[in-house]
């Protein structure tokens, strides 16, 4: 039997899904930016994700695998797309497997070797990372200034490169843990009173 994929990448402004049935592949994107509303992917990932399983008359119960990108990226969206790729595996009890944003688009480059990838992530900084080839990188991705001269890659991940690629993933080597990089801009106050629960 044939697995049945369900791709989520929820680090950027566009929501995208990917569901891979046997030799096909059907692709749903939302641009969240041009909605005109303030619905971000908590908003709208579950009713996307049902309707790419709707049209494809497949339930959740048929998945055998779900993908999710796991950063650099929106660090809201980031949340959302792995905290539902966790829910999942807890109901469904199927793999899950998470991918970086930067090797996701690494894949893109099947006839390169010994490049880069980067990435804006604004404030005049960049994720960056060195690959030996597609899929393979040589080291860890970092965050690094902006700087003149640098070729910024194109930041969509081509979903259907990424549903083949990760129908062969396996899931302990690549665990649905986020990659953030960039350290969170929320703060834990100082000031806050501390309350015990007694159990």
């Amino acid at each position: 039997m044939n697995d049945i994929l369900l791709a989520i990448d929820s680090s950027t402004l566009r929501l995208q899904l990917g569901l891979s049935i046997g030799e096909k592949t059907d692709i749903l994107c939302v641009d969240i930016a041009k909605k005109g509303k303030k619905l971000g992917h908590g908003e709208i990932l579950f009713a996307q994700i049902e309707k790419l399983l709707k049209r494809n008359e497949i339930s959740y119960q048929d998945l055998t695998k779900i993908c999710v990108i796991s950063g650099p990226g929106s660090f809201t969206g980031l949340r959302i797309g792995i905290a539902a790729v966790r829910s999942f595996f807890l109901a469904l009890k199927v793999d899950v497997v998470g991918i970086p944003t930067l090797l996701a688009l690494s894949l893109k480059e099947k006839d390169k070797t010994d490049f880069n990838i980067i990435i804006d992530a604004r404030r005049d900084e960049v994720f960056s990372q060195s690959f030996f080839k597609a899929g393979k990188a040589k080291a860890d991705p970092i965050l690094m200034d902006k700087k003149d001269g640098l070729v910024i890659s194109e930041s969509n991940i081509d979903m259907e490169i990424l549903v083949q690629f990760a129908l062969k993933a396996k899931p302990e080597d690549f665990p649905v843990m986020p990659c953030y990089i960039r350290k969170a801009d929320a703060k834990i106050s100082t000031k806050a009173n501390i309350v015990q629960i007694k159990r």
